[in-house]
């Protein structure tokens, strides 16, 4: 079966993401992670596109990018295939390094950069300050190695004085929201199950409670707000909530929102 075209941003701003096959670490010494960095900073350095926002960890990559220059395709197979060739050669290795070329979602909307940037930022688990790998200490400080295209005084929401800008920048990376983006399987799960919590606690209710009567509204407001992120299928939800499927498909039917198994 042949690919299915890939969506263009009529923005020219891309949320990219790339996975090593078989979920396995691609980027396992700190090398690895500059090296990748340093193969799209190539491509920013000839204009062919605008690096915004990274996380490198060690089974995957967040790229923000604009492209100037050819298309996304074309240019993240030249990524793909120069980390590639550098990782099969310095492992020994052979055959696929990343799992099904990458995956992208278009920015129609210069609204949703700061969004997918925080989103991006918040990718690594704990203290995004301690981790090294991100753009999120390329924002916030003078950083001595620099792969990024732009910086904050491109963003002139948070202020045009640098101490103020810098300050207004971390408190908007640690505002809690139920933004969901482009990510793996564990990242999103991740996040829902933060949205299903902050929901529970600000009603007072335990999820092995959210089967109840007395809990209808709850639940079918759970069920929608999860199936309106477009990211988990009936079986997840219901896994999630601890409802059965039938359940979850009720809701779905009622509402006029049915999802797939």
């Amino acid at each position: 079966m042949s690919r299915m075209p890939r969506e263009v941003s009529e923005s020219n701003y891309y949320h990219v993401m790339v996975v090593g096959n078989d979920n396995k670490n691609i980027f396992i010494e700190d090398m690895d992670k500059k090296k990748i960095l340093l193969i799209v900073k190539k491509y920013s350095e000839d204009n062919i596109l605008s690096l915004l926002a990274y996380c490198v960890l060690d089974t995957h990559a967040h790229f923000l990018i604009e492209i100037h220059k050819y298309d996304i395709s074309t240019i993240m197979k030249k990524i793909n295939i120069s980390y590639a060739n550098y990782y099969n050669f310095k492992y020994n290795s052979k055959g696929h390094v990343f799992y099904d070329r990458f995956k992208s979602e278009c920015i129609r909307d210069t609204q949703y950069l700061l969004p997918i940037i925080r989103y991006i930022h918040n990718n690594p688990s704990g203290n995004q300050l301690l981790y090294k790998w991100s753009s999120y200490n390329e924002y916030i400080e003078d950083s001595m190695e620099k792969f990024l295209s732009y910086n904050l005084s491109a963003f002139s929401e948070f202020g045009n004085e640098e101490t103020e800008s810098i300050h207004n920048f971390i408190n908007y990376t640690k505002i809690e929201n139920d933004d969901i983006f482009l990510d793996i399987e564990e990242g999103i799960e991740n996040k829902i199950n933060n949205m299903i919590r902050r929901y529970l606690c600000k009603n007072n209710i335990e999820l092995k409670d959210l089967g109840y009567k007395k809990n209808k509204v709850h639940r079918i407001n759970l069920v929608l707000m999860i199936k309106n992120t477009g990211k988990l299928s009936i079986r997840k939800i219901g896994s999630l909530l601890k409802l059965n499927r039938g359940i979850i498909y009720n809701i779905l039917r009622e509402y006029n929102n049915e999802g797939e198994e």
